[in-house]
């Protein structure tokens, strides 16, 4: 699954794959210039997601427990 995803990553442009021909075939991945350019807009949605948890889950908690659901 996991190789699955970074081919697909990779396909997309977000990550890069070099293969190294060494002895044992190892193969390194790094984000591409164009993934790169969301990362401010990234760390940004992870701020806001931290800021706004404890008032998701009581929005989750609060529809949960209400009649009907």
């Amino acid at each position: 699954m996991l190789t699955q995803t970074l081919r697909a990553m990779e396909r997309d442009g977000l990550v890069q794959r070099n293969v190294f021909d060494e002895r044992l075939t190892r193969v390194e991945y790094a984000l591409s210039p164009l993934a790169r350019s969301v990362l401010p807009i990234v760390v940004e949605l992870k701020k806001w997601a931290e800021y706004s948890l404890e008032r998701v889950e009581a929005s989750m908690n609060t529809f949960d427990h209400k009649p009907g659901s």
